[in-house]
This record gives structure tokens, C-alpha cells and sequence, in this order.
């Protein structure tokens, strides 16, 4: 396991955020993985590829957010899919070859909001879904902790705004972690 560019990257070139996973959490993800290759913050899951943020997927490519998923193709934020193809916020899905905005995306998830923050002035909600942290902020909806930073440090650098949206990220990890 090795540190490069804000990941823990294993021998597959799969990768964890080194700011949401420990390197032993990584190892431990990287070692429930089988024939998996590209992929990013996944664990349990075989014969994936470049997949991100899944668990307990087997032969996806492409997908993301998925959970217990089986040949899967460019999939997004599914649970519990089977023999799906371009799914795309669906939920509890079996054998949908084009779902899209498939109904359930907030079933009961664990929420924590912020003031208003930033340089829109409103708040911004952190979702914890099936093992996973989404973002809702402006015009960006259910993108990943991970994401939501560098879009943070993209638009804002390190001015008072990236300081808000960070400290609030830093509360949404100690929450989830501890």
C-alpha cells in the first residue's frame, strides 16, 4: 500500500482518500477486494472495474455508490441492483436494463446540515447512505465527501469560504468515524 496523490493505492491501482480512510483501513478494504482493478473507495467486492464507492459488488464497471450489485454497467448511486444497465439514482432495483431517477434516493439517511455557510449563504446537507457520505451544496447533489473537498479547494482555494465548507467536512468526519 502506498501513499500517491491523497490516496492509498494497493498493487491493482485501487485507491482509498487518505482523508477518509487510515492506511490499515485501506489495507483491510484492499484485501476484501478480489480481481477488482481501478477502483476507488470500494470494499467486498470482486471482479470490478474502475468502480467507485461500492460494497459487495461483483463484475460492475464504472459504477458508483453501488451496493450488492451484480453485472452492473455505469451505475449510480443503486442498491441492491441485479443485472442492471445504466442505472442511475435507483434503489432496490432488479433486472432494469435503462433505469434513470429511480425513486427512493432518501430513505430515511442519516442527515446532519450546516448553517448557512459559504459564499451562497445556506446550508449545506451531508447525507450518510448505505455506508457512504453525499454532498448536497448549490448545484452539486449526492457527490461524494471526497469530491465535494476538491470542488471546495477548486472554487474557493483557501479563502474564508473553503474555511467554512472545510471545518464543516472536518465535523461531518468525526461524526461518521467516532
Amino acid at each position: 500500500m502506498k501513499k500517491y496523490h491523497g490516496y492509498w493505492i494497493d498493487g491493482n491501482n485501487n485507491k482509498w482518500s487518505v482523508r477518509i480512510f487510515s492506511k490499515e483501513q485501506a489495507t483491510k478494504m484492499s484485501e476484501s477486494l478480489i480481481d477488482c482493478y481501478g477502483c476507488s473507495n470500494c470494499t467486498d467486492c470482486s471482479n470490478c472495474v474502475n468502480c467507485s464507492n461500492c460494497t459487495k459488488c461483483s463484475y460492475c464497471t464504472e459504477c458508483s455508490y453501488c451496493r450488492y450489485c451484480t453485472d452492473c454497467t455505469n451505475c449510480s448511486e443503486c442498491s441492491y441492483c441485479t443485472d442492471c444497465t445504466n442505472c442511475n439514482n435507483c434503489s432496490s432495483c432488479s433486472y432494469c436494463p435503462y433505469c434513470s431517477y429511480c425513486t427512493d434516493f432518501k430513505r430515511n439517511p442519516l442527515r446532519y446540515v450546516t448553517g448557512n455557510i459559504g459564499s451562497r449563504n445556506e446550508s449545506t446537507e451531508f447525507y450518510w447512505l448505505d455506508g457512504r457520505c453525499v454532498v448536497n451544496c448549490g448545484c452539486q447533489h449526492g457527490i461524494t465527501l471526497d469530491d465535494f473537498y476538491q470542488k471546495v479547494l477548486q472554487t474557493h482555494g483557501d479563502n474564508q469560504y473553503a474555511k467554512q465548507y472545510i471545518k464543516e467536512i472536518e465535523k461531518v468526519l468525526y461524526l461518521i468515524f467516532n
